[in-house]
């Protein structure tokens, strides 16, 4: 019933904003007036397609959630709901395009998980966690080391590369500077990069049910699937 369904939760907060905002689309048309959109232009399209969403019954439902619980935005009460629609509409395949840290599908059950990015280094990087990879006690991480593997990536495996690229770097900014141990207005020492590890490594039990790949969402198939983007 779900078949090619993508980001059920982002339509239903599409059509929520629209519904609450009165929001209104101006577009430059060979109309008689100013404001009358072409016979089948982009806003009639997709006014189409916003009706026709409506009338999904999971839509309704999903959007009726939204309505009543306004703290539904946030990802507690989003994986809670992507879980029940997993559970009622007996869906068996789950699909992230975008995976990044994982933080939502560390969270979801399904029978089948997968996660993808267009990053090889940060797919590579999960592989190895599963495979019960500890980079605290296998990689000695400095400024220099940081700087290295930035200057030369090809030297070294992905994992190594995306290590430092996504755990040694500040906000996980890819190679966005090095951030080691770094000592905090309140004067207490910080580690950021042990922190990121340790962060990575709790969800190494949460994750071991997914099926990780270094894929463009143009090449996913999506069939039968739910999709979070």
């Amino acid at each position: 019933m779900l078949a090619s369904v993508i980001n059920v939760g982002f339509v239903a907060i599409l059509l929520l904003v629209i519904r609450l905002t009165n929001v209104k689309l101006s577009l430059d048309t060979n109309g008689g007036h100013s404001s009358t959109p072409r016979k089948n232009g982009p806003a009639v399209r997709l006014a189409r397609a916003i009706v026709k969403l409506e009338e999904n019954p999971i839509l309704q439902e999903t959007i009726s959630y939204f309505e009543k619980n306004a703290d539904i935005l946030n990802n507690k009460n989003a994986k809670q709901i992507i879980n029940e629609i997993i559970t009622r509409e007996n869906i068996t395949t789950y699909i992230e395009p975008f995976v990044g840290g994982s933080n939502m599908i560390e969270h979801i059950e399904c029978a089948n998980k997968f996660g993808y990015d267009n990053n090889e280094y940060l797919i590579e990087l999960w592989k190895q966690i599963q495979n019960g990879w500890n980079p605290l006690e296998t990689v000695d991480m400095t400024k220099d080391f940081y700087t290295e593997v930035k200057d030369n990536k090809d030297n070294y495996p992905k994992h190594i590369v995306a290590l430092c690229g996504l755990c040694a770097t500040y906000n996980a900014k890819w190679f966005g500077g090095y951030a080691g141990i770094v000592h905090t207005k309140i004067g207490t020492d910080r580690n950021y990069y042990d922190e990121a590890v340790r962060n990575v490594l709790k969800q190494r039990n949460s994750i071991m049910d997914v099926t990780y790949g270094c894929k463009s969402y143009e090449d996913i198939s999506v069939e039968g699937a739910l999709i979070y983007c």
